[in-house]
């Protein structure tokens, strides 16, 4: 699939965005630069208006002369101005899909019912520790690691990251037309499926975290996870709380279920050992016996290790007796 946001694509088409925030304006400023025609529909906007970026009110009526429609991350597959787009069979993007397409390094993108954003950041942690330079969004909304303003912004950077980690919702996947290069599903159940009318559209906006991969990519799934499906070629590693060894690990019951699958992932990233051992003198898995939300934290915990890399099967591993804690970017330690 091509890029459809390089600026050969974008010049002299009318792009609309259909919300108005520190996100959408810098999306719109970046679209403006390249040369395209840039409409954002919004009848309450957050910021002002981008110069040079005309503003209306009415979105169905903008997607009826629009080229391309840009929406937000909350926008639903239901939406009218959505429906109108797609029937008109233009095409319907968002940010987190140019920032895929145009990351300067490999990505990582984390998806799931639960546990996405403390995910991303344990893994973005955890690779930083390793002496990586790692690109996470730092300020997406709701303190989450989505693609945002910050990621447009990071480009600008003069150094190039070894790697990028976002997280990534259904109402991002919905509308991708590319993959991460290695992706991590936590769990998975419905979920907004208001956002996409229906059950098995909400299934299939997760698949599309899948559907770009191509040969040599990765992916991290729940064992028994059979709604989605790797494409041919894909490194697969499949996790479960039955794993062999999570009881020796001396973590709380609750959380080894995610030990396992982060255990499962841990040769993904391919680390030299003086990085990984860098990695986890710093970082371990501490027994717990409450958690916030803890589906989530479990999700989390159990894929930070898709940061790490080993070529030591797991059974064998040197790390499987040993007790681990983690040090979460707040400095509090679960």
């Amino acid at each position: 699939m091509l890029n459809p946001y390089t600026p050969e694509c974008v010049t002299g088409r009318r792009i609309v965005l259909d919300r108005l925030d520190r996100d959408g304006a810098a999306l719109a400023s970046l679209l403006r630069d390249r040369g395209a025609d840039v409409v954002i529909a919004d009848h309450a906007p957050e910021v002002a208006v981008p110069a040079g970026c005309a503003l209306v009110h009415e979105r169905d009526a903008a997607v009826a002369r629009a080229d391309v429609l840009m929406v937000d991350c909350w926008t639903g597959e239901e939406a009218s101005h959505v429906v109108q787009a797609r029937a008109r069979g233009i095409v319907v993007g968002c940010l987190a899909d140019l920032v895929l397409f145009e990351a300067r390094s490999p990505v990582v993108g984390v998806t799931g019912t639960a546990g996405k954003t403390m995910t991303a950041r344990l893994i973005a942690h955890l690779l930083e520790a390793a002496g990586w330079k790692v690109d996470v969004p730092p300020t997406g909304r709701a303190e989450n690691a989505w693609p945002s303003a910050d990621s447009l912004a990071a480009w600008r950077a003069e150094t190039t990251p070894d790697i990028t980690v976002v997280e990534l919702t259904s109402t991002h996947l919905a509308y991708m037309t590319t993959s991460p290069t290695h992706a991590v599903v936590t769990t998975l159940w419905p979920d907004h499926v208001e956002l996409h009318g229906g059950e098995g559209r909400y299934f299939a906006a997760k698949q599309r975290i899948l559907a770009r991969q191509v040969a040599g990519d990765t992916a991290v799934l729940p064992v028994g996870e059979s709604r989605l499906t790797p494409r041919p070629g894909v490194a697969v590693t499949h996790f479960s709380s039955e794993d062999a060894g999570v009881a020796e690990a001396h973590v709380a019951p609750h959380l080894r279920g995610n030990l396992a699958a982060a255990l499962a992932a841990i040769w993904r990233q391919r680390l030299p050992p003086s990085a990984r051992r860098s990695a986890l003198r710093s970082h371990s898995l501490l027994r717990s016996p409450r958690l916030p939300r803890p589906h989530g934290e479990e999700n989390a915990l159990a894929m930070l290790w898709a940061s790490l890399s080993s070529t030591t099967e797991w059974p064998q591993h040197p790390l499987r007796r040993r007790r681990f804690s983690v040090l979460f970017p707040t400095g509090r330690a679960f």
